[in-house]
Parts: C-alpha cells; structure tokens; sequence
C-alpha cells in the first residue's frame, strides 16, 4: 500500500510538473484558428505556419495569406501556467499589413482560446509590439494620429492588459511618441 501511494505521488509531481509546459507543446504553427470577427465565418488551418495567399485565373484575390509571425509564453492569467501569445500577419493582396494575435490556455481538454483580436495597417494600428511582461500583456499599435500617410506613424499607443477572471480589461493607456527618425 505504502508504494502506492508513494508511486500516485511521483505520477502526481511529475504530472503537475509538466502542467506550466503543457502549452508548449501545442504545435500552433500546424493548428486551426477561428476567423476574426468581420472576416469569413469558420476557420483557417496554418501549414508549416502558412495559409498561402490564393488569386484565381483572373488575378482576384480568392483567399487571404496567413503566416505565424511570433510565438511567445508567459503567465498571463495568474495561475502559475503559461499561456501562448501568438502573433500572425495577413497577406491581402494589397499593400496593407494587419495583423491577427491570439492567446490560448491549456485546460485538460486542450488549448482554449483566451482572446483574439486584429490590428490595423502600418501607421492604422498596426502592430508596433507585443510582449508578455510581470503578468500583463502589453500591446503598441501606431497610432493614425499626426502620421504621414500609411507609412509614417509619429506616434503609439500602449495599451496594458490584465486578465480579470473571464476577460482581459484595459489596465493603463498611453499616447506616446516615436523617436524621431
């Protein structure tokens, strides 16, 4: 009896152990991802990282490029696990450049889906950066305001998040300035 349960211990520790990496695991550059809002309804399935940019004979964009920019961990929900920041561009066909982000968690079933949001285009919210930092998700998009043209933000926002039980809530926000170039 007493190797028993000195046995389910050791499973038990090394179970719990592996539960902060368990995310890591995920293969999230071959994974399906659920469309944004405002885009088509369903999924889109990353290969090798990739959903190749498709025109049909004519030239017409007859689907949108998808491509896995950056995968980042950290804990961002305060309970001792890591969850997955995963930051992918969208190819339009054009010259815009948004960009999708995702945040998963690992519960025993699998990752679930924590947030998803799109930023814009190059000085219209595009993404400047985004990092996990002491537990909160931080987020620079440029800002559209005093830029020259789509190509030439002046300035940023940064935009700190903290996860409050169900959602992330805003917890700070700030217009700041870009070195002058």
């Amino acid at each position: 009896m007493r190797c028993l349960i000195t046995l389910l211990a050791l499973i038990a520790a090394v179970v719990g152990a592996e539960q902060p990496d368990a995310i890591r695991s995920v293969d999230f550059r071959n994974f399906s991802y659920p469309w944004p809002k405002g885009y088509t309804a369903g999924t889109f399935a990353l290969v090798d990282g990739a959903v190749p940019l498709e025109r049909n004979p004519q030239g017409a964009l007859t689907n949108i490029g998808v491509s896995i920019g950056e995968i980042q961990y950290g804990d961002l929900t305060g309970d001792g696990e890591d969850e997955a920041l995963i930051f992918m561009t969208l190819t339009t066909g054009g010259s815009a450049i948004p960009g999708l982000v995702y945040i998963y968690q690992m519960r025993k079933a699998g990752p679930v889906l924590l947030w998803e949001f799109e930023t814009g285009d190059r000085a219209d919210g595009g993404l400047r950066d985004i990092r996990i930092k002491k537990g909160r998700l931080v987020v620079e998009l440029n800002s559209p305001e005093d830029s020259y043209g789509d190509c030439c933000p002046t300035k940023y926002v940064r935009t700190v998040y903290r996860w409050r039980s169900t959602a992330f809530a805003v917890e700070s926000k700030q217009t700041l300035m870009l070195p002058e170039q």
